[in-house]
């Protein structure tokens, strides 16, 4: 008789649990309004614009917190439901001594269900150094249902970019193609 030994791993969650988290936590847009602001709080921010167009079809949300590199941003904003254990922001307070409100790593999931397009840029304090990167969300939603990766749809097509003045931090996040039934 033959043993084998080895170790075994389940498969990568499908890219259903991105839907399965964000529509089960976060059942209305001030919610999700409310998860962006909680982000600009614990990147000490103490200053957050919420900017709409004209049709309310968009939104910006700037804060002018730390900032995150892209690292950061792989780490913490994409990371789905690893609280901040195992990314590069450590501890239960942020630099600026607050308490931190996130600690289980979903908040990211609370625009899923509102618009068309994300895009985040930030500016990572003292670093001269930014970054941007998009999801089509819409097209992350049309390959719910279907057991597909995780890791095949919630990925962010990103540029980075040096040479910005080093007291230059800010984080902005796009929402575009808000969906109508969230429109005044």
């Amino acid at each position: 008789m033959e043993i084998k030994t080895g170790v075994l791993a389940p498969k990568e969650p499908a890219i259903d649990l991105i839907k399965i988290l964000s529509e089960g936590t976060y059942t209305s847009f001030p919610q999700a309004l409310k998860e962006l602001i909680s982000n600009s709080y614990d990147a000490d921010a103490s200053k957050v614009t919420l900017q709409f167009d004209e049709e309310f079809t968009s939104l910006k949300v700037h804060d002018n917190g730390v900032g995150m590199t892209s690292d950061e941003f792989k780490d913490v904003f994409m990371s789905v439901a690893r609280g901040r254990s195992n990314s590069s922001v450590v501890g239960t307070k942020t630099a600026g001594g607050r308490q931190r409100i996130g600690r289980f790593g979903i908040g990211s999931l609370s625009i899923v269900g509102t618009a068309a397009k994300l895009t985040v840029r930030s500016i990572r304090k003292n670093t001269g150094c930014g970054f941007q990167a998009s999801i089509d969300l819409d097209e992350l939603r049309h390959h719910f249902n279907k057991g597909e990766g995780l890791s095949d749809w919630w990925r962010f097509p990103s540029s980075e970019w040096s040479g910005e003045p080093t007291n230059v931090h800010l984080t902005e996040i796009i929402l575009e193609g808000l969906r109508e039934d969230i429109r005044p």
